[in-house]
């Protein structure tokens, strides 16, 4: 397994390389982390995300009005030498100064303009220069990306791509032309029809063969999560969706990573484990839409519980199959103890037609291309369905290898898209029939999580009156044991108030700081 760390708040309140040297080893969170991953056997995976003020071409300060960030964040670096010298300190610090054996992401959704104003070749160079600072500090250690924000998307806006296709694929081709090291891909995943990740890793690793790399490059989906209702005018919170809260999320992340172990992905890291931008939370309740398993109190959410439920899978994962294109079946056994997992994840029609668009853009099938060889839809959709041959007759020789290819990815969106309707209004009965079981008495045990059960979303009022009466009780005697121990009443309004903020421990300093640690140590 895999700890993606976000050093960049690190990296952007670095004022010089030996300052960044210094933050990152005075920052024992990330240290923490880091040496927890080595303990338990995983990968510390580090996103080298960010240009600090003193190295960005682009010094401006202006923030984007949508993503918050100041213009300089993500600018190219002026100085290619410098910026290299910036990764060496990074893996230095990681992999030498504390031993860990950490793999390195180069910055993160390049494909946007919103983290990365430069163009896609302008990735490239980066990556290229980044790459080779790695290998210097350490010949062993891991890099990769590009980290887009979604599989098939290309570089935005138009006119910041050099090249038109999915950014991913022409990083890879140009990457392959220069021999770049490449030790594995990263992407990302948001709203995602669970079962397109069998199209996507075959895609990607035809992609890798043209590019000359073997086709076995580990794939890596670092960040990914529901994300079916974005407004990014949400009065609570910008980047809220309300199912990451609910059941729903739940059953989504199941059958998510039930597809991604089927399909081939190599490493996830789900985004997050803790509500991470609190400052952007315009309310102070625990449901708020939120990236995290856990809300901003920490309380489990109904997706935190299906990671749990994931963890009861001991032993070997043996043969589970189902009929039904909605239901995700995992099953597992050691010793004689048997266990079963069902979920029941119904996909929103916007993932299925945006899946299919996606499928139907990267084959090279469109509306009027259909038109332009004459194939009605009934056809095309015999084709699909295999009630039709690919050399049928009516089917131009020239157009038989893309419906061909069509035909291979499509089939499970359209099962899902026939099924689905009929599945949000009608329940089902599920019956399990497992082979191979011993005759005899068992002991038969039940979790479940549902709209009820394990799901502190529908318990959400008496949640927040439960924690308010805690918090009180709790900030009252940890203030006057802090009082004891020589804090003022300043200090404590000062850290209350940055704290009531969203500020995080690790960013404030002196005599704060000290006070928030062993705020944190009382409570």
């Amino acid at each position: 397994g895999g700890i993606e760390l976000d050093i960049e708040r690190v990296i952007l309140g670095s004022e010089s390389l030996n300052d960044l040297s210094r933050r990152l080893s005075a920052d024992m969170e990330f240290t923490e982390w880091a040496k927890l991953a080595k303990a338990k056997g995983a990968r510390p995976i580090i996103s080298i995300l960010k240009m600090p003020h003193w190295l960005a071409r682009n010094p401006s300060a202006t923030k984007d009005a949508l993503s918050d960030y100041p213009a300089f964040s993500v600018s190219l670096p002026r100085d290619y030498g410098l910026y290299e010298r910036l990764v060496e300190v990074i893996v230095t610090h990681f992999n030498k100064r504390l031993g860990v054996n950490a793999a390195y992401v180069v910055w993160s959704e390049p494909d946007t303009v919103l983290i990365w104003e430069g163009t896609d070749r302008d990735y490239l160079t980066l990556y290229e220069h980044a790459a080779r600072a790695v290998k210097r500090v350490d010949p062993d250690a891991w890099v990769g990306g590009p980290a887009v924000s979604e599989f098939t998307s290309p570089k935005q806006p138009s006119e910041k791509a050099t090249r038109p296709g999915p950014f991913l694929q022409n990083i890879l081709l140009e990457a392959g032309a220069k021999r770049l090291p490449l030790d594995f891909i990263v992407w990302h995943e948001f709203n995602t029809l669970p079962t397109s990740y069998r199209w996507k890793v075959e895609t990607v690793r035809e992609w890798l063969r043209e590019a000359g790399y073997p086709s076995t490059i580990p794939l890596w989906v670092l960040e990914w999560n529901g994300w079916q209702h974005y407004d990014t005018s949400n009065p609570v919170y910008r980047w809220g969706s309300r199912e990451r809260d609910t059941e729903v999320n739940a059953s989504y992340v199941i059958a998510t990573l039930a597809s991604m172990h089927k399909a081939g992905i190599a490493l996830h890291t789900f985004g997050t484990l803790e509500e991470l931008d609190e400052g952007l939370f315009n309310s102070s309740s625990q449901f708020v839409g939120g990236f995290g398993a856990l809300t901003r109190s920490y309380v489990v959410k109904a997706t935190y519980n299906a990671f749990r439920m994931l963890g009861q899978l001991e032993g070997e994962l043996t043969s589970a199959e189902t009929e039904d294109p909605l239901l995700t079946v995992l099953a597992s056994s050691v010793g004689e103890r048997h266990a079963v997992l069902l979920s029941n994840f119904i996909s929103t029609d916007q993932m299925i037609k945006e899946d299919r668009e996606r499928v139907l853009k990267l084959v090279g099938v469109s509306g009027p291309f259909l038109r332009q060889h004459g194939l009605s839809r009934e056809l095309v959709q015999g084709i699909l369905t295999g009630t039709t041959p690919v050399d049928d007759p009516r089917v131009p020789t020239q157009v038989r290898p893309r419906l061909a290819r069509l035909r291979d990815l499509l089939p499970p969106n359209l099962r899902i898209a026939q099924a689905a309707p009929a599945r949000r209004t009608t329940p089902v009965r599920i019956k399990v029939r497992w082979e191979g079981l011993a005759s005899g008495t068992w002991r038969l045990e039940r979790f479940l999580i549902d709209s009820q059960h394990s799901n502190s979303f529908a318990r959400r009022p008496e949640v927040e009156q439960r924690l308010r009466g805690l918090k009180t009780d709790v900030r009252n005697e940890v203030g006057q044991r802090l009082l004891q121990e020589g804090a003022t009443e300043a200090q404590l309004r000062e850290l209350q108030r940055l704290t009531d903020q969203g500020i995080r421990r690790s960013a404030l300093a002196g005599e704060l700081r000290r006070w928030a640690d062993r705020a944190v140590e009382l409570a």
